[in-house]
């Protein structure tokens, strides 16, 4: 997919913006409290319906407006589209190609999306759901039964732990079939897309040469060596006390380590933040080997806490793997960006077009 031309309406500190973005690598530079991040934040409603950074729509809205819109025009393999979404307090409204949009996933589906926040080592550091979510998403793409095994799932297992509240022991044994049955498939097939993202993070950190040792394992959400069968079969006296599941998909992790530590623990935050890069940059690369879609990259801040040297590395991968891609930062540092590149400078929510 390209982004051919957007517009935006009454968003945050913008009034009125309309960008053409280049087909490659571009560069959104400004202050802080600019707008840049809110150009991102725009199109990404494009594309999930929601904003990055509150549910809520009315942190996002113009102050003084009641309403912000956001307009993108975009061409895939299917030929020219244009999609409007349109956000108040209260109500969303999504049209593609002059019909209603009923569904969020239609607009994944439509409008791929792909999003390194300003903080992206919160994925090594963060809790075991940011890991889970991201693996979701990534499979969302991917596998087109993923979604309905991963929803499957989530109602089965909300009605389990319902039955463990009630104490109701008979009720709860009656969901364990389902609970393993989906709980198996999702773990396969989070299992196989890990196995590929941790080849490809690891041959991405040696290219970029990448020297301290990095070790990442799959853990499933029950104990290794046993079958989640039974896992579940064999805790139901803690779980009746407890009141929900121990076992399954729901409680796994992404372990990475580096010398036998977390490595949040053993790496500065230059270096998360470039193995967060390495692992985000590998799983988009599975996403467009696998469904020969390729998604917008938008990139937040990307040289904070990174030298020019790194920085570097990561803008030359993305460039390398012929996606387009909006990048935020405060400032571009004298280095050599690829020469087809687009440069977009923002002050007060209006930008003008730089030479790159």
């Amino acid at each position: 997919m390209i982004v051919d031309k957007f517009s935006i309406s009454n968003f945050r500190v913008v009034s009125a913006l309309e960008l053409v973005p280049c087909s490659t690598l571009n560069f959104i530079v400004g202050n802080n409290g600019s707008g840049k991040t809110s150009i991102l934040e725009a199109l990404y409603l494009c594309g999930r319906g929601r904003s990055f950074r509150h549910q809520e729509a009315g942190p996002f809205i113009k102050e003084g407006e009641t309403e912000t819109q956001v307009v993108s025009f975009f061409t895939d393999a299917n030929g020219e589209h244009v999609l409007g979404v349109s956000r108040n307090k209260d109500d969303f409204l999504a049209r593609l190609d002059r019909e209603d949009v009923k569904r969020r996933s239609t607009l994944v589906t439509a409008f791929p999306i792909q999003l390194v926040t300003s903080q992206p080592q919160m994925l090594l550091e963060g809790e075991p759901d940011i890991r889970r979510r991201f693996l979701d998403l990534e499979l969302f793409h991917v596998e087109h039964a993923y979604a309905h095994i991963w929803q499957s799932y989530r109602t089965v297992l909300k009605q389990r732990n319902s039955a463990l509240r009630s104490k109701d022991v008979a009720l709860v044994k009656s969901w364990n079939e389902q609970l393993i049955s989906y709980g198996e498939q999702l773990h396969n097939i989070r299992q196989d897309f890990f196995n590929v993202l941790s080849e490809r993070t690891s041959a991405l950190l040696e290219k970029w040469q990448f020297d301290i040792p990095i070790r990442m394992k799959y853990l499933s959400g029950w104990a290794a060596g046993t079958a989640l069968s039974d896992a579940v079969t064999s805790k139901i006296e803690s779980e009746l006390n407890l009141g929900y599941t121990l076992s399954g998909p729901h409680r796994s992790d992404m372990k990475i380590e580096s010398s036998g530590q977390k490595s949040g623990k053993r790496l500065s935050r230059g270096q998360l933040k470039l193995l967060s890069y390495a692992l985000r940059l590998a799983a988009i690369s599975i996403v467009v080997e696998r469904t020969e879609i390729s998604p917008v990259l938008l990139v937040d801040d990307l040289f904070a806490e990174l030298d020019s040297k790194n920085a570097l590395l990561v803008i030359n991968e993305i460039d390398e793997m012929a996606i387009q891609s909006l990048i935020t930062c405060i400032d571009l540092p004298a280095i050599e960006i690829p020469t087809d590149s687009k440069v977009f400078h923002v002050e007060h929510g209006a930008l003008k077009i730089m030479d790159s």
